[in-house]
Order: C-alpha cells, then structure tokens, then sequence
C-alpha cells in the first residue's frame, strides 16, 4: 500500500523545500546517494511504515545529518535508463524491472477493459507495472497497452477494471494507457538494479512472467 522504498527520503536531496521534482533528477539522486526502505527507523527517531508528507519536506534546502546519509547510502539504484521505444518499455517491465514516468495527466475514467485516455497537461511522477502486447489488444487499441500505477488511492479514476479476454483484474488505483501514446507524452526511466535485493534467476522470472 505504501511502497517497498520511502519515497520521502528520495526528496531530502532535492537542493530545495518546495514541491515536485523531475524524474531525470530524482533517478540520479537514488544513484549518487540512494534511499530508505518502507520501515521503522527508531535508531534515527523516525518512523517511515507509512507515507508521510511532513517527512518528504523535513529536508531539502539541505541534506540531511550525516547519520541519515549514511543509513540512506545502504540502498542504492545501480542503474536508471532513458527509455525511448515501445519495445524498451516492454522488455524492462518483462524482465521485472520498474519504470518511472514524469508526463501528463490522464483521464478519470477507464473503459470496460481498464483503459483509460490521456486528458490534459501537467507534470506528475507514476509507475508502469505491467504491459500488455497480445494481437487482441493491438486490434482493439491500435498499440500496446501499459499499466500505470497511481499513489493517488483508489477513488481518483473510475470504470472497468478487467483485463480484456480474461477475467483478471488490474489495482483499482491504475489503469491502461496505449503505449504509443505513453511514449509522446511521457519522459521514462527504466530502474534496473538496486543494493540489497538479490539477482532473481530465469527460472524465477518464468514462474512469474
């Protein structure tokens, strides 16, 4: 519900108190300095199991005290990747690796099948989860479809929340959006390795994929 990592320590290392932050910029800090995980930190006096916004903005004009940096230095991204075609943003969500997304808004209402249109302009930071290239969807779309994932809650979007031709459902905080459509509106950045989670082997992958 709230994320593996903590997405307020990520903004500690902003140069700045306000609001917002780009995804190029927030990638590169979870590179140089890296993040705290979704968890207690009473060694540091605070607790991080649940988003809080407060804690988001506790630091940002300037670092925070040496004994934060070095906890936040234990996990580290590797590797964060511009992803620039339908086919990248595929393979990096097969190979179970997450993509970030900074773009433009999107409608608040999805299709029988989960599928939502982009509506508007504005910034916001998203993930993509999931993507989905089978011919039926192609016919019916006119392109693949990605799965992104919002930290708005449950009650921002409403309609279908059913995979077309199955009977899965897809997180009612997400929805599809044409991968074609994604890739014009949207600056994507593919994370690929992270400190303190071990490789995962191919026959793992499979058994998930």
């Amino acid at each position: 519900a709230n994320s593996v990592f903590s997405s307020e320590s990520l903004y500690w290392y902003r140069g700045s108190n306000g609001d917002g932050w780009s995804c190029q910029e927030g990638s590169a800090s979870t590179i140089k300095h890296g993040f705290l995980l979704r968890q207690d930190y009473p060694e540091l006096g605070f607790d991080l199991t649940r988003y809080s916004g407060s804690m988001a903005g506790r630091w940002g004009r300037s670092p925070p005290p040496e004994k934060v940096q070095t906890e936040v230095k234990k996990h580290r991204i590797r590797s964060a990747t511009e992803i620039n075609s339908i086919e990248a943003m595929r393979d990096f969500l097969f190979n179970h690796y997450g993509i970030g997304t900074c773009g433009s808004y999107w409608g608040n209402r999805r299709d029988e099948n989960g599928v939502a249109g982009l509506k508007g302009g504005g910034g916001h930071a998203q993930a993509l989860i999931a993507f989905d290239d089978r011919d039926e969807v192609k016919n019916k779309y006119g392109s693949p479809l990605c799965l992104m994932n919002n930290s708005w809650g449950d009650g921002w979007i409403q309609g279908g929340t059913t995979i077309l031709g199955t009977n899965k459902k897809i997180p009612n905080g997400a929805c599809w959006l044409k991968a074609t459509d994604v890739l014009k509106r949207f600056d994507l950045i593919g994370i690929s390795s992270t400190n303190g989670y071990p490789a995962r082997s191919w026959e793992d992958l499979l058994k998930t994929a």
